[in-house]
């Protein structure tokens, strides 16, 4: 028994295991980006099983951005691109997977940020452990101590819990499940230290208002707190992701 089946407690399947054995190759071999792991047959024949087993377990490897699927004669199977990085809002993000998708992901969530803030203000009787957590996570995040991915994931830790006052059921599963999914790409966050303080300060702001039940003012600091992160507002949105990601180191 492997150490996966003996923190589940259940029998992998042998697309799970076959996941495990090509993850295994790709961080063992010295593989690059962008090297070529085979295509479909020659990898189902050098394996040894079916396509639907194959087709999971690369499934698995793309979700977890460990590889990627291209077409055409010379496509098949790659190492994916695990160096990307992000610049925005004063930090470099390096991600696993597709940076377009965090790029697109932070937009869509910082849009809906002032519809969540407004939703989290009106609620007439926020559960306390999740106030009591968010004045947690303030005080952690004013600290001193945390760096680099220990920071962004404390912000993303608060905006989740402001989310999840959120009334507007719909709107919280979407906006949760986005920060689900940028916390799933990313591998490491380099801040650019002078702009510390107004991060800290406008997320100071958001909270303040929304445990005030202000939902006037959160929307409006939802909004600086949006400009400060993306951009000043009114751009459109293709301009601002060709400005703001591409391959490699920006």
């Amino acid at each position: 028994m492997n150490s996966d089946q003996a923190q589940t407690g259940r029998t992998l399947s042998k697309a799970e295991l076959l996941h495990q054995r090509i993850a295994a190759r790709i961080s063992t071999d010295s593989l690059k980006s962008g090297d070529r792991l085979g295509t479909r047959q020659s990898m189902k024949q050098e394996y040894g099983v079916a396509n639907g087993t194959l087709n999971e377990a690369l499934r698995l490897l793309v979700s977890e951005g460990l590889a990627e699927l291209r077409p055409g004669p010379k496509g098949g199977v790659f190492v994916a691109n695990r160096g990307a990085s992000l610049r925005i809002g004063g930090r470099r993000l390096v991600l696993r997977g597709s940076v377009s998708d965090l790029a697109e992901n932070l937009e869509v969530r910082y849009s809906l940020l002032p519809l969540v803030a407004a939703s989290a203000a009106r609620n007439p009787s926020p559960p306390q452990e999740v106030v009591s957590k968010i004045r947690e996570q303030l005080t952690l995040l004013r600290g001193s101590e945390l760096h680099g991915n220990e920071l962004q994931l404390q912000v993303w830790a608060l905006q989740r819990s402001l989310g999840e006052l959120a009334t507007n059921k719909l709107l919280q599963t979407l906006y949760v499940g986005l920060l689900d999914a940028a916390e799933a790409q990313l591998l490491d966050a380099i801040f650019d230290k002078p702009r510390r303080p107004n991060r800290v300060g406008l997320h100071e702001k958001l909270v303040e208002a929304v445990l005030a039940s202000d939902p006037e003012e959160a929307v409006l600091v939802a909004h600086e707190l949006s400009a400060f992160t993306l951009g000043p507002p009114g751009q459109p949105t293709t301009g601002l992701l060709q400005r703001r990601y591409k391959g490699g180191d920006p």
